[in-house]
């Protein structure tokens, strides 16, 4: 106990000397007159929709253009629910933006809340001219998904003074599939989600040099998200009348990966056991959590990255796992699944053995091109309920309970399993 006490304090030592070295760093800084640098961040908006046709073709050029200058630029797709029906991820918050821009017909893309060029050309040349004007805000934060709500905390320092401004929060999903209309696309890119507040905004005075928190915690389980490990978080300062825009800032996304490459296979040494592997996470990963069919497996977090389950039927069982770093929990990963079934069997290929009808719900149909030395049925438990040594053609399954069974059936070129269910006769 004295040892960890002097460990913990020999730590604040050092965390305090780091501080102190920081806040001497930073008044050297003011004192010699040397300016931080930074950086403007363009902000770029574009109202659109998948029932638009003419959006298509402009998304062709658009789309890695931006892609190709993310060192530049922010970007805000705002969904709308014209032409036609609309495109299905339409938010009134994305509606408030487009009446505040008097939009009234699309593909309309604004940069810096100025209308822009419809050729890329011309574009480029905008986006690159206001890349180079020097911010008159710095805006700085991180996000993280804690359950079903979003967490944001982020700060902005004005370098100018003035009332009439608006603080923008903007959640963002990078990639979407779902929202397919009738104009051909079927990937969508920075596609907004909520706003924070709204679409309305924060309204504020400036004061240069004076730090504004921006801090939400906002339940996010009613909008279109696909995947939450597919999210940015966009905050621009605009200004209420003119439309400038001093800065953007897409936050820093503070959540853990999610993990990767996870295998779930049946153990050859026992009917019940099954092995799950994933790739490690390098960094601050604090564990792993195991879930099966969507129900937690261990409460205390995992340090190595494989688990072995014990299940108690043969059945098929699908396996996620969550990384968790001091923060949060990530997303589950995507599933792996397993069909258990007695070791030493393996399924007999179709055109060597046919089973049916399947479902069965009256006499079980045998129509194998080997000779049948033995058939046996297994329960969902691994009880023998079917025997028979005879070349059976048919199986009578009147007494059996509605669910899942095993036929096991041996023949001169192996032990073979196929899966049948049974219905209510």
């Amino acid at each position: 106990m004295n040892q960890l006490k002097l460990r913990m304090k020999k730590l604040a030592y050092i965390l305090f000397a780091v501080f102190c070295c920081l806040v001497a760093i930073n008044q050297s800084a003011a004192q010699s007159g040397t300016p931080r640098e930074l950086k403007r961040m363009v902000l770029v908006e574009h109202f659109t929709s998948s029932t638009c046709t003419p959006c298509a073709p402009m998304n062709e050029w658009l789309s890695p253009l931006l892609a190709a200058n993310t060192d530049k630029c922010v970007v805000i797709k705002y969904p709308m629910n014209f032409p036609h029906l609309g495109d299905p991820y339409f938010t009134q918050d994305g509606d408030i933006r487009r009446a505040y821009y008097n939009v009234q017909g699309i593909p309309k893309p604004f940069i810096q809340g100025m209308l822009a060029p419809e050729d890329s050309a011309n574009y480029a040349l905008t986006l690159n001219h206001a890349a180079a004007v020097a911010p008159d805000a710095e805006i700085t934060g991180i996000f993280y998904v804690k359950g079903k709500n979003i967490v944001i905390n982020a700060e902005i320092t004005p370098l100018i003074s003035g009332g009439g401004y608006k603080i923008y929060v903007v959640l963002n999903e990078k990639t979407t599939y779902n929202n397919v209309g009738s104009n051909g696309e079927t990937e969508f890119y920075h596609t907004m989600m909520k706003m924070f507040p709204d679409g309305n905004g924060k309204e504020v005075t400036l004061v240069a040099g004076e730090k504004i928190p921006v801090s939400y915690n906002q339940g996010i389980a009613s909008t279109h998200i696909e995947e939450k490990s597919d999210l940015e978080v966009i905050v621009f300062v605009q200004n209420i009348v003119t439309k400038a825009v001093l800065n953007a800032a897409s936050l820093t996304d503070l959540n853990p990966p999610v993990p990767t490459q996870v295998t779930a296979t049946q153990k050859t040494s026992g009917d019940f056991d099954i092995d799950i592997h994933w790739a490690a996470i390098p960094g601050s990963i604090q564990g792993y959590t195991i879930y099966r069919d969507g129900v937690k497996l261990n409460n205390e977090l995992l340090t190595d990255t494989s688990y072995t389950d014990r299940v108690s039927y043969f059945e098929r069982y699908c396996y996620t796992v969550t990384a968790t770093n001091v923060l949060t929990e990530s997303e589950q990963s995507r599933p792996s699944c397993v069909q258990v079934i007695r070791n030493g069997l393996k399924n007999l290929p179709p055109c060597q053995l046919k089973l049916y009808p399947n479902p069965v719900s009256g006499q079980l149909f045998l129509d194998s091109k080997q000779p049948l030395s033995q058939v046996q049925v297994f329960n969902m438990q691994g009880q023998l309920i079917y025997s028979s040594s005879e070349n059976p053609e048919k199986i009578p399954t009147h007494s059996w309970q509605p669910g899942i069974y095993f036929v096991k059936v041996y023949t001169s070129q192996g032990v073979y399993c196929q899966r049948i269910s049974k219905n209510r006769d």
